[in-house]
């Protein structure tokens, strides 16, 4: 048995090795933060799961069969002690992870800015059939599958946006429709302009019901005929 345990306990070790992210591994503020709300919450359920657990092995050995100085009370029925303890527990570990996620969530909101000292850089998104767009208005350029932030190091971010502006096609209303067209595995580009105005008249247009991008699935998300 106990090298059976040993085994299993070398197998998980093995496994978990080889995991470098997820979700105890964030990436920026807003994850930190999320990570940061679940460990108090499974602190907080741990502080009385750990507790509950001891004292009910700690009863079934206090009122063993052997035991000859625990008491036994078959006539028992009620106690305004244990009562007030059962209950009080539950509601405070209620308030507490409700608290704590409440408030962890506030301040989470997306709408809601994250504080920092440097200037945040705007990109809209635009959602295509099985590529990705992002837009730059502030720089004026454009990139498909590929999200350029600057992070830690902003001159390489500005470098970056030097040399997009140098090559490429421009994004205008024809491209996009071109771009728009369903196709998988695009390799990476950018755009070296964008026209004023594109993402606007881009959400213009998705929000006509008769906008086939809207209604029409990905081809290949559609049942055969």
């Amino acid at each position: 048995m106990q090298h059976v345990a040993l085994a299993i306990l070398l197998i998980g070790t093995a496994a978990l090795g080889g995991c470098s992210e997820g979700v105890l591994d964030p990436k920026g503020p807003v994850a930190a933060a999320e990570r940061l709300v679940m460990f108090n919450s499974t602190g907080i359920m741990l502080a009385i799961v750990i507790p509950t657990i001891l004292a009910t092995l700690g009863t079934a050995f206090w009122f063993r069969a052997s035991n000859t100085r625990a008491r036994y009370m078959p006539d028992f029925d009620y106690s305004g002690r244990l009562e007030l303890l059962v209950w009080s527990i539950p509601l405070m570990t209620i308030l507490l992870v409700g608290g704590v996620a409440w408030l962890g969530s506030y301040d989470l909101n997306p709408p809601k800015a994250i504080a920092s000292a440097v200037k945040p850089v705007r990109v809209q998104v635009v959602s295509l059939d099985w590529k990705w767009l992002f837009i730059y208005p502030d720089q004026g350029i454009a990139a498909v599958n590929q999200l350029t932030i600057p992070v830690g190091a902003a001159e390489k971010f500005v470098q970056w946006v030097a040399a997009t502006r140098t090559a490429g096609p421009v994004l205008d209303a024809q491209s996009y429709a071109e771009l728009a067209k369903p196709s998988q595995a695009v390799t990476p580009f950018t755009y070296h302009a964008v026209t004023s105005g594109l993402f606007n008249a881009i959400l213009s247009t998705a929000m006509q019901s008769r906008d086939p991008l809207c209604l029409t699935p990905p081809a290949s998300q559609r049942a055969p005929k």
